[in-house]
């Protein structure tokens, strides 16, 4: 790390700043006619999301990459689902990679479609007249049950959420997603601008902008795709493994292999 902000501060410039990608602009030509309507981008899978999907669809029923978190909201205001509806489409609308869908066999490549418009699935559950622990049960069992649910990765949104309101001072935030479109960072960012979405709007205001970056995650696709083609890229990048140790990936699935579970409750 220290040498890299040695070299870093030696450079001699900004790098060169590349065009941003326009809609469609990273689809292959042989298959623009045989996108779907109703798009407002599509275009190839990073490797990492790559990854992730071959990953989920051979896990043997491990559900890699399908994660449920769970958030208490303290707020003594009352509840009210059509609020949060209008909160979620708000930011849904707002974020692309949020209305993505996945084709992995359909095209030349693997894709991503951008979708101009998605419902994403917004439930909620009154637990006021429980007991706690009967709150706390029906917490684990949703938590559960959305676990086992997978998502159609071929169907947008991959995403979905649900409320339980626990008390008259509280109710908790249950979101189901697919990792491969929404990483750790995103998802606490992605609670924040929802719930402020959500209290502002309850308030009867407008809601908070948003800090949308201008590049969007076409252009980080873009950037990639450049890189593996780059013959100087694959040149540094081999002559810096060059006499590291290799390494071996232990069998899927044999004994003592870790089961990783993708919920979590706070």
């Amino acid at each position: 790390m220290a040498r890299l902000c040695e070299a870093l501060a030696e450079s001699a410039g900004p790098a060169p700043q590349e065009r941003l990608v326009e809609p469609f602009d990273l689809v292959p030509a042989g298959d623009l006619a045989r996108l779907p309507g109703g798009l407002t981008d599509a275009y190839p899978l990073s490797q990492v999301q790559l990854g992730m999907l071959i990953e989920m669809l051979a896990d043997n029923g491990q559900n890699h990459y399908h994660n449920v978190a769970s958030f208490a909201v303290p707020d003594a205001a009352p509840f009210d689902l059509a609020t949060l509806r209008a909160a979620v489409d708000l930011v849904v609308n707002r974020h692309e990679i949020l209305r993505t869908s996945v084709d992995l066999t359909g095209f030349s490549v693997p894709m991503q479609l951008v979708h101009r418009r998605v419902e994403v699935p917004v439930e909620a559950h009154d637990l006021r007249g429980l007991t706690e622990r009967e709150r706390r049960a029906t917490v684990r069992r949703h938590v559960g049950l959305e676990y086992r649910t997978l998502f159609d990765v071929e169907r947008a949104p991959l995403l979905r959420f649900a409320a339980h309101v626990e008390t008259d001072e509280g109710w908790r935030l249950t979101l189901t997603i697919c990792h491969a479109v929404i990483e750790g960072w995103s998802l606490h960012a992605l609670v924040v601008e929802i719930l402020s979405a959500y209290g502002a709007l309850r308030a009867g205001g407008p809601a908070p902008g948003a800090d949308v970056p201008a590049v969007r995650f076409a252009d980080f696709v873009a950037g990639e795709l450049r890189s593996l083609r780059s013959t100087v890229d694959t040149q540094y990048w081999r002559g810096s493994s060059t006499g590291t140790p290799g390494s071996r990936c232990p069998p899927r699935g044999g004994p003592g292999s870790p089961r990783r579970r993708g919920s979590r409750t706070r």
